[in-house]
């Protein structure tokens, strides 16, 4: 009966968490929100790992996107995107041991109308990588390989972001 009345207390507390976080812009990360006002987009650039990002974070927010930039309200054009590995430190046999891993995406954002919503930039995003005395070489290459698909992903959420604020 005791737990009963416990859980009973309980639940109008969790229920108000939950209604509190919520309602304070909380969102799972790889959520966006692009303004109404920014459909439909265009996004253009090298048929790359943003590029389609983007445009999947766009449509999971359901933005319209169209194949013709005369169509579009708001464009995004990705320039370039950069990847560089630099040693960091090595091991007493001269054996690299750390790594700095250097990801940048050069973008701007332009109306329909070929006006300036954010000039040129670029975002760069770096993560170190330890590389441990193991031999399991196959490990640290899938290890760098998925640092680098969350850097892009990084860099992807950090567009969508300045454009919603811009747009604000």
């Amino acid at each position: 009966m005791m737990e009963f009345l416990r859980l009973r207390t309980l639940y109008p507390w969790l229920a108000l968490g939950l209604l509190l976080l919520s309602g304070c812009g909380f969102h799972l990360r790889g959520s966006f929100e692009v303004p109404a006002e920014a459909s439909p987009v265009y996004v253009t650039g090298s048929p790359s790992g943003p590029v389609n990002k983007i445009r999947q974070a766009l449509r999971h927010a359901d933005v319209t996107l169209v194949e013709e930039i005369a169509k579009a309200r708001t464009v995004i054009h990705v320039f370039k995107e950069d990847f560089e590995r630099r040693v960091l430190a090595v091991d007493g046999r001269g054996k690299a041991v750390e790594f700095e891993l250097s990801y940048k995406l050069t973008f701007d954002i332009v109306d329909g109308g070929g006006k300036e919503l954010l000039p040129r930039q670029s975002l760069e995003i770096k993560r170190n990588q330890i590389n441990p005395e193991t031999g399991v070489i196959l490990g640290k290459i899938e290890e760098e390989a998925y640092i680098r698909a969350d850097m892009e992903q990084d860099a992807v959420e950090r567009v969508l972001q300045r454009l919603r604020a811009r747009l604000r």
